[in-house]
């Protein structure tokens, strides 16, 4: 488990963001684009309904020794269903603007993006 920095802010005119942070250290993405152009497929296997406090994860392969990990859950009870284009824009903000990789809670789900050492 990594240790996170957890930014709280205010209300969004388009996301309601509960919390964002980036991951302090660990394994560091070996190349940013190439794990984001995983998240078309990553998101195949992650979208659809979801029930209250259910996790969902993947994972693939990265160069080298490295893989990436991915993790949706929805925080909030009840019914929701998560899109593929919205689970990508969110899972890749965690690539692209977490060099350890990160975690951030949106509306009613909490998207994680880590690279990590080993193949999946």
């Amino acid at each position: 488990m990594h240790l996170f920095k957890t930014i709280l802010v205010g209300g969004t005119s388009l996301l309601s963001i509960a919390s964002a942070g980036c991951f302090s250290g660990g394994t560091t993405w070996d190349d940013k684009g190439r794990a984001i152009a995983t998240l078309e497929g990553v998101c195949k296997e992650l979208t659809g309904d979801y029930n209250g406090g259910i996790t969902r994860s993947t994972c693939r392969n990265g160069s080298g020794d490295l893989r990436y990990n991915f993790t949706v859950k929805k925080d909030t009870s009840g019914h929701g269903k998560l899109g593929r284009d919205y689970c990508v824009r969110m899972l890749s903000r965690e690539i692209s603007g977490c060099d350890h990789g990160g975690r951030s809670s949106y509306a009613d789900f909490t998207f994680t993006s880590d690279p990590n050492a080993g193949k999946c």
